[in-house]
């Protein structure tokens, strides 16, 4: 968002649900940043640190954070 020059970032971690949700984080944020948890091969934590991101948001349907979430974090977290 060019008109926010706070300097604020987040991370938007999702499956195919999120993509409804992220339109209305533009502007709130200078910088939004979204990995697809499913095709991801970058770790989380890096990405975080490298990129200075300040906010992590999960956005995932039910289905994958009842059967998934594990998989997912571990896979995220490398």
């Amino acid at each position: 968002n060019p008109n926010q020059s706070d300097g604020s970032s987040c991370l938007v971690v999702k499956d195919s649900y999120g993509n409804a949700f992220v339109p209305f984080l533009v502007d709130h944020y200078q910088t939004v940043y979204i990995i697809d948890y499913r095709s991801s091969e970058e770790g989380l934590v890096t990405f975080v640190k490298e990129n200075d991101v300040q906010d992590v948001i999960f956005l995932t349907s039910l289905s994958s954070i009842a059967v998934k979430t594990s998989q997912m974090i571990q896979s995220l977290l490398k």
